[in-house]
């Protein structure tokens, strides 16, 4: 978050994915929990603006769909929503509340659903306890045409496990049981062990949270280290890369290239260089997997690759 706007990078295993842009404006508080308003502002995929439809149909809305599909692109392309934070996430402490509450749309459910009948979800909330455990929960509606000819219209989620610290600036999740609640009917329990492997997630909370320059360093210090996905500090040959805020620049140009957030990879800012013909200044920016080069790219100032750009594939280069 740097100056009220905030990017969330939605990925899948290939690297490949879209980018939400809004603004946060803290309005409430929630459990110790700052809450801040979600207002959706735009929507890129690889640094192009797209429309809802591109994002969750790229070969286009089938002829066919039913209403539901009408129904999941009014729920998100009307969402407002309240993001819950923990107050010490600044302090990067992960444990407490995180959630996403919607107040007017939803998220839908990624289930296969009939043509006139689907779920969006209207809240979810994840508590990290200090005890190593967690639990994900979710409340969903049903919307569409024959929502009403469900069995059920309201159905709340909840996931439990264990969670831990892992290497490459990760916490590790893994799942152990499943619960759902139909109109307040509570189901069996369900058993996840061995069936859902564990999730990562990649959490800078310290630098996310404080953003811009500085954001290592407590003491307001202009000469910010880069730091790598593994916890480990480089200085970029020397270069000091504070005017360009090191983590952002870094974080633009690893979504832009399709690097994904779980692997355990590393990077290296390079010296800027000016770009003749352009009247441009580019910084080079290297991603590394096991000591090779897995994607790099010549950046403009925000970290988007304008030149010489070696994206993600999955081998090395």
């Amino acid at each position: 978050m740097i100056d009220g706007e905030s990017s969330l990078s939605l990925e899948g295993t290939d690297g490949n994915g879209a980018r939400i842009t809004a603004r946060l404006d803290l309005i409430d508080t929630d459990s110790g929990s700052g809450v801040y308003r979600y207002d959706l502002e735009e929507l890129t995929r690889g640094g192009t603006s797209c429309s809802i439809e591109d994002i969750f149909f790229p070969q286009g809305v089938p002829s066919d769909s039913g209403s539901v599909v009408d129904a999941y692109i009014e729920a998100i392309s009307n969402a407002q929503a309240q993001i819950i934070i923990p107050a010490n996430a600044v302090d990067g402490d992960i444990t407490g509340v995180w959630g996403i509450r919607y107040t007017e749309g939803g998220l839908p459910y990624p289930g296969i659903a009939p043509k006139d009948a689907g779920f969006i979800f209207t809240e979810i909330r994840m508590s990290i306890n200090d005890d190593g455990t967690f639990t994900l929960a979710g409340t969903m509606e049903a919307v569409g045409d024959d929502a009403a000819n469900l069995e059920a219209s309201l159905v709340d989620l909840a996931v439990t496990g264990t969670w831990q610290n892992s290497n490459g600036g990760n916490v590790s999740f893994t799942p152990e049981t499943l619960r759902a609640t139909a109109d307040g009917v509570p189901e069996e329990e369900i058993s996840l062990i061995g069936v859902v492997p564990q999730i990562y997630a990649g959490v800078d909370t310290a630098d996310v949270l404080r953003g811009i320059d500085g954001a290592s360093g407590v003491d307001g210090s202009d000469d910010t280290a880069v730091e790598n996905a593994g916890g480990e500090t480089s200085d970029s040959n020397g270069v000091n890369v504070s005017s360009i805020s090191s983590w952002a620049f870094m974080e633009t140009a690893r979504v832009e290239l399709g690097v994904p957030q779980y692997i355990d990879y590393t990077f290296e800012v390079g010296e800027p260089y000016y770009w003749e013909g352009t009247g441009m200044m580019v910084t080079p920016v290297t991603f590394y997997l096991d000591g090779y080069v897995i994607a790099s790219a010549d950046c403009d100032e925000d970290g988007t690759p304008v030149k010489n750009m070696l994206p993600y594939t999955g081998g090395h280069y």
